[in-house]
């Protein structure tokens, strides 16, 4: 658990980051530790470094192209050794896919459920919107957005001119299975390339 986690940690670990929200509620109870020991600290993309940094968690390194078969590559890259303890701090919906890929590689991954992600209920003029049609643009951060937005909404209207988009392939995926097609998935998944891409498409768009 988090408290295990907390206390076993040794300089010879690592500790990867998964997102934003991982980093933060991590460096929060990290500050907060009297003897705190100096392990690897690793982003897991790019996308995190910055939210690391402001939570006092210096990355050692990231790999250049993000996803769960990159990283053991970039463990290797960095000199990490195999047999490693690698920590997962990471949200309780995430998948195995990166934990069983650190440990076919050789390392020990040890995922903690740092917290739980919950949906926020959507106000009846947004869910009126988004079914009638009456949205522009639809940007999907997360897999469990993805749901939550289906729970609440049901079945989004297709055909139309609203443009779909996801933050990654795994949160399109999620999408596909929810029978929702994705318009525009960015190639590096960041909320900057999302915002980027989505503006572009919808210039595009509404070029004369």
């Amino acid at each position: 658990d988090v408290a295990t986690m907390f206390e076993s940690i040794e300089d010879s670990h690592a500790v990867v980051f998964t997102s934003a929200l991982g980093a933060r509620f991590f460096g929060e109870t990290w500050s907060d530790l009297e003897a705190r020991p100096t392990p690897l600290f690793v982003a897991a993309s790019r996308a995190f470094l910055g939210a690391m940094r402001r939570h006092g968690l210096a990355a050692a390194f990231a790999p250049r192209i993000p996803g769960a078969g990159r990283l053991p590559e970039a463990m290797q890259e960095n000199a990490v050794d195999t047999g490693t303890v690698i920590w997962l701090p990471r949200s309780a919906a995430a998948d195995n896919e990166l934990p069983d890929a650190l440990n076919a590689a050789g390392y020990d991954a040890r995922p903690v459920d740092l917290y739980e992600t919950l949906p926020v209920p959507l106000p009846a003029d947004v869910r009126s919107m988004l079914g009638g049609g009456r949205v522009d643009a639809l940007m999907f951060l997360s897999g469990t957005c993805v749901s939550s937005v289906v729970s609440a909404v049901g079945d989004l209207p297709t055909g139309g001119s609203m443009l779909i988009s996801a933050i990654g392939p795994k949160t399109a995926a999620v999408a596909t299975q929810e029978g929702i097609s994705c318009d525009l998935v960015p190639e590096e998944p960041t909320i900057l390339n999302l915002v980027d891409d989505v503006i572009r498409a919808l210039s595009r768009d509404c070029a004369p």
